[in-house]
């Protein structure tokens, strides 16, 4: 069992808040349901969703114990290094260790591959666009947010860097990550028990989800389904019924929703608030945005201007 731990938010700078709540996000992602943070702070809106954030993990850990679960408890190995190495046709020529256990592929089956053939479908057009300025540019460095794909179909989000370097043709994709460990995966897990539920309870758990998981790539209809215990003709069929549109077309205007707050609200860059709502360029943000709205994301009054 965690100890309770606080971090009491004072009057900081606003990025020390959001690192704040990013560590809390953490412990709970990791099974630290105790962790809390006291919403010390003058801005209202990181106040409301600290207290948004309390209120959750209070009601994860009263549904684990009112169902009998034993909470799932990980240890975390940070600060893997993920690296790889391309030749001029984006075949890769070498990689960090790390990289054939986040991928799941043996080292052989890596060598040589095509880095394209690693990415999920929704990254190829962000990286067709990077490969296009690699050709342009003798020496180049730029951030996206690539969609790997592991040899388990599970999807790697991962914040690279893609350098060019002085009289080099090397290419060098990098980033930073976090991997979890399962500390109970020894096959001593206790089955999860799944109640039967409502379908209109269900289907509002799975609205629940998508507005809390926005960031994330989007699930598919039979993950949702193995999810929510329940099979993806339901969820299908059950969602249009309540709330009359697609799971996809929900997950798109939720996005679209949160990143027209983020722009009237803060100052970020519109390039940023397109990944933090969930698209993997600004380009696809900004043609969905202008669909949904009738005017692109640059015309919205920014409040903080």
């Amino acid at each position: 069992m965690f100890p309770s731990v606080l971090l009491v938010m004072q009057e900081q700078p606003f990025h020390i808040h959001i690192k704040n709540i990013y560590q809390m996000l953490f412990e709970l992602a990791t099974g630290n349901l105790s962790f809390r943070l006291v919403p010390q702070v003058e801005n209202k809106e990181v106040e409301t969703l600290i207290n948004k954030l309390n209120a959750f993990a209070t009601s994860l850990q009263n549904t684990i114990d009112m169902l009998g679960h034993v909470n799932p408890v990980y240890n975390y190995q940070n600060l893997v290094q993920f690296t790889l190495e391309l030749d001029e046709q984006h075949n890769i020529k070498s990689f960090s260790s790390a990289v054939p256990k986040l991928l799941e592929y043996p080292p052989a089956q890596l060598i040589t591959t095509n880095i394209t053939t690693l990415l999920q479908q929704t990254t190829l057009a962000l990286w067709s666009q990077l490969e296009t300025e690699l050709k342009a540019n003798s020496v180049y460095e730029s951030t996206a947010l690539l969609l790997f794909h592991t040899a388990q179909h599970k999807v790697l989000p991962c914040h690279c860097t893609i350098a060019k370097h002085h009289y080099s043709s090397k290419i060098i994709v990098s980033s930073v990550t976090t991997i979890l460990e399962d500390l109970m995966a020894d096959g001593n897990n206790i089955q999860s028990i799944k109640p039967r539920k409502s379908d209109a309870a269900i289907m509002q758990s799975i609205y629940e989800y998508i507005k809390e998981h926005l960031e994330e790539p989007m699930p598919s209809a039979k993950q949702l389904a193995l999810l929510f215990g329940t099979n993806e003709l339901k969820i299908k069929r059950g969602f249009r019924h309540y709330y009359n549109t697609s799971i996809y077309q929900c997950y798109t205007n939720e996005r679209l929703k949160k990143g027209h707050y983020l722009i009237q609200k803060t100052d970020f860059p519109l390039k940023e608030i397109a990944f933090m709502s969930g698209f993997n360029d600004y380009p696809t943000f900004s043609k969905a945005f202008k669909k949904k709205y009738n005017y692109s994301p640059s015309d919205v009054k920014r409040e903080n201007n």
